[in-house]
């Protein structure tokens, strides 16, 4: 019941639209009833001149605001679209990395099962021969990883202290990995 007595009030959108519509009434009334007359005898050349230079002026005004407006808008969807695509780059470039990574911890995981069920009576020059291959597959890896990112920052044209933060926490995400993983792999 409360609500419908709120309701018959009239709201403060439409007092601010009747007094505007009235003042606006008010002042076309005045306008119209008002006595103009324009004497052109009267004007010199100064005040002609300095009619035009305020049309001039109006203008340039005008114009300065509506390119300003224009660059500005057109600044922004650049900015947005600079953003989008260095954000595809780098989902891109992270998956290709889980990937690769993915791969490497099934290998690292078979070659644990393989040596699991290997017998007491162990070939360890074999072994250390594959362990020397997997050591350099990941060093190529982490070359390649490196590349990649060089050359996105390149692409992206990141200034050299941005591109220091970016890899230092790169870095860092890469040990929480590697770190996650070794905890992974001691649960299993």
């Amino acid at each position: 019941m409360p609500d419908r007595e709120w309701n018959k009030f009239p709201t403060l959108r439409q007092v601010r639209d009747i007094i505007i519509s009235g003042l606006a009434i008010i002042i076309g009334w005045k306008i119209l009833d008002a006595n103009f007359a324009l004497d052109f005898g009267v004007l010199s050349l100064t005040d002609v001149l300095a009619l035009l230079l305020g049309f001039f002026a109006i203008a340039l005004s005008a114009l300065f605001f509506f390119k300003t407006t224009e660059t500005s808008n057109k600044f922004y969807d650049n900015s947005y679209r600079f953003t989008k695509e260095i954000s595809e780059i780098l989902g891109r470039i992270e998956a290709g990395f889980g990937e690769r990574l993915r791969h490497l911890d099934e290998g690292y995981s078979g070659l644990q099962q393989r040596l699991d069920r290997i017998p007491i009576p162990f070939d360890f020059e074999s072994a250390e021969g594959e362990i020397e291959k997997e050591e350099k597959e990941v060093e190529k890896l982490q070359s390649e990883r490196n590349e990649l990112l060089a050359r996105l920052a390149e692409r992206a044209e990141l200034h050299e202290n941005e591109k220091k933060d970016f890899f230092e926490r790169l870095e860092e995400k890469e040990q929480e990995l590697d770190s996650a993983r070794q905890e992974v792999s001691v649960l299993r």
